[in-house]
């Protein structure tokens, strides 16, 4: 082989290569939307950016947990969300499982899979912390987009602008 077909192979297989980076950057490089009953619930680094981890789709707690109407506490020293409503869910970050209504629930199908702390904000996969509040959840991608729908039946979405008498985030219809 001469130095000009070496010359051509090394250059398409770099060209390749960097398709290949290029593609897989793209992939992770999906934006997110969530919607509960309708309703698109406004994402950024305030409130905390899903992301995908293990083949999971992680979500803030606090985010989901309350636009479906329920409240949530944190305790910083035990690491433990608290979420209230018709059900009580605990969860300590980093642990597998959580308890609901007191009995340990693995918060993710294989048991592997635990909370995460990232950025001052506590993540579970979406599917633990919706279908534990009796919510359906409908998971679609496009080329550019991770579209989740949340739906629960009787929720009043919580909105920060909400006028007086309406559910604000952090509100249960309890309040």
């Amino acid at each position: 082989m001469n130095l000009k077909q070496l010359k051509k192979y090394f250059l398409i297989s770099l060209s390749l290569a960097s398709l290949l980076t290029i593609n897989a950057f793209a992939e992770g490089e999906r934006d997110f939307q969530i919607t509960v009953n309708t309703k698109e619930i406004p994402l950024n680094n305030n409130v905390g950016m899903p992301f995908v981890e293990y083949d999971r789709t992680f979500v803030p707690i606090r985010v989901v947990s309350e636009n479906l109407g329920y409240k949530v506490d944190w305790n910083q020293d035990k690491k433990l969300v608290t979420i209230n409503g018709n059900k009580k869910v605990e969860l300590v970050v980093g642990e597998t499982s959580a308890k609901v209504q007191g009995k340990k629930v693995a918060i993710d199908s294989t048991g592997k899979v635990a909370s995460v702390l990232k950025n001052n904000r506590t993540y579970v996969p979406l599917r633990f912390v919706s279908e534990q509040m009796g919510a359906k959840v409908d998971y679609k991608q496009t080329p550019k987009l991770h579209i989740i729908n949340i739906t629960k039946d009787g929720v009043q979405v919580a909105q920060n602008d909400a006028p007086e008498g309406y559910l604000r985030p952090g509100e249960t219809k309890d309040d």
